[in-house]
């Protein structure tokens, strides 16, 4: 018999066959060692509030702090609404009266008066001018015949009380009966003697009787009848009321 020859080259790896069967699931094996803890993850949502808590018990006041400097100024508020007229007070005493002074230029000069309306015109009424400042009031007297007061000597006569106002705006002791009217044709007398005016008649009568009197002015008794002016002070008034009439025509 021959001997063996050499042995050839190892050939070149056959395809891979398939796969085997899967072999049964093995028991669980021991747990392996913890791993580091990963990465912290993003903050999930904020959930609804809770309830409030029970309050606490008040603490201690705290220190007063240091006052702050003042604020500025504010502006002006609006002007409150006016309030309601206050009652009005007792009149004072008089006061003494003081030296007359130096006479004041005069005023204005022509006459006084009032346009009142008639009808549908306007129409002016004057008053009258006096040298004298005199105050006037008119008393009517009614009364039936039987109403006459007559004395021993036969005079027939009737008093009556001037108003006290009239005799307070008036200087002392200048009243005086101005003029008498009657409802009937009789004679008339009249005087005054301190706050009473008596009038006298001729005869009884049932009817009226009118009386006008008169007194100066109080403080005005002394240095008003026909008082004297400067030239230049009436001419200078009377351009015044010249340039009044032409402006009002």
């Amino acid at each position: 018999m021959g001997t063996i020859g050499p042995r050839g080259s190892i050939g070149p790896d056959g395809p891979t066959g398939p796969s085997g069967p899967a072999g049964g699931t093995g028991g669980i094996g021991h747990s392996g060692p913890t791993g580091p803890t990963g990465p912290t993850g993003p903050t999930g949502p904020t959930g609804p509030t809770g309830p409030d808590g029970e309050r606490g018990p008040t603490g201690p006041m705290g220190l007063q702090g240091i006052q702050g400097n003042p604020g500025l100024r504010g502006p002006m508020g609006f002007q409150g609404l006016t309030g309601p007229t206050g009652f009005l007070g007792s009149t004072g005493h008089t006061g003494v009266i003081g030296n007359q002074g130096p006479t004041g230029p005069s005023g204005p000069l022509g006459s006084k008066g009032a346009i009142v309306k008639i009808g549908s015109e306007y129409r002016a009424l004057w008053c009258m001018e006096a040298p004298d400042v005199w105050f006037m009031d008119r008393i009517k007297m009614i009364f039936p015949k039987d109403h006459w007061a007559i004395d021993n000597t036969g005079i027939i006569s009737q008093d009556r009380t001037i108003d006290p106002m009239f005799i307070s705006s008036c200087d002392p002791d200048t009243l005086e009966v101005m003029s008498t009217s009657s409802s009937e044709p009789v004679m008339i007398g009249a005087t005054i003697h301190g706050d009473k005016l008596t009038v006298n008649v001729s005869e009884p009568f049932a009817g009226s009787i009118m009386v006008w009197i008169a007194g100066i002015r109080k403080g005005a008794g002394t240095g008003y009848r026909f008082q004297l002016f400067p030239e230049k002070v009436a001419e200078r008034n009377m351009l015044f009321w010249t340039g009044l009439l032409k402006n009002n025509r």
